[in-house]
């Protein structure tokens, strides 16, 4: 019974945590909401999907860079960032063309750069005999590009939106105005 009174609960917070733009954390036994107030990014459905799974992409990627630094395999590590520098984040439009939307876009387009540049430096390098000193150059460069990652992340958040038409201007540009 309590077992199943668990599985409940947690499949309603499960089930109801998307819909809310909110975390919950306890501090002192006391529970303490905080709203969400990364810069919303307004997408269609399908423009959301696609964002997300482009996301995966770059998390697979990175694991399977990881993996090839692992065993000094430099030809997979440029295949896979190669691979990730060739996403075409255009291929989605931006619903409503924001300035941060915008930026989302612009900071987006800095990580493809990243990847095809690091695919450049790598097959230079994948000869090379020295595989200590491509490892560390390779580590430099995704961490760089990680923090773009991690920036994006903590400024913006995804916001799936069907486009209604009821959406005004003045809607749109209070997007901007978010802390």
């Amino acid at each position: 019974m309590r077992v199943t009174i668990r599985k409940l609960v947690f499949g309603f917070v499960l089930c109801a945590a998307p819909f809310f733009c909110m975390a919950v954390y306890a501090k002192d036994g006391v529970a303490v909401v905080n709203e969400d107030t990364r810069i919303p990014v307004m997408l269609r459905p399908n423009e959301h999907t696609r964002v997300l799974n482009d996301m995966r992409q770059y998390l697979r990627g990175l694991q399977e860079m990881f993996s090839a630094l692992e065993v000094d395999d430099i030809a997979k590590v440029a295949a896979t960032a190669r691979a990730l520098g060739s996403i075409n984040i255009y291929n989605s439009k931006l619903m409503f063309p924001t300035k941060s939307a915008v930026r989302f876009r612009e900071l987006s387009a800095h990580v493809h750069v990243d990847f095809e540049s690091l695919a450049d430096d790598m097959e230079k390098l994948k000869d090379s005999q020295d595989a200590a000193i491509a490892t560390k150059d390779i580590m430099g460069q995704l961490s760089q590009t990680m923090k773009k990652c991690v920036s994006c992340h903590e400024s913006y958040r995804l916001t799936n939106s069907p486009h209604s038409g009821s959406e005004t201007m003045g809607d749109i540009q209070d997007q901007d105005k978010a802390p």
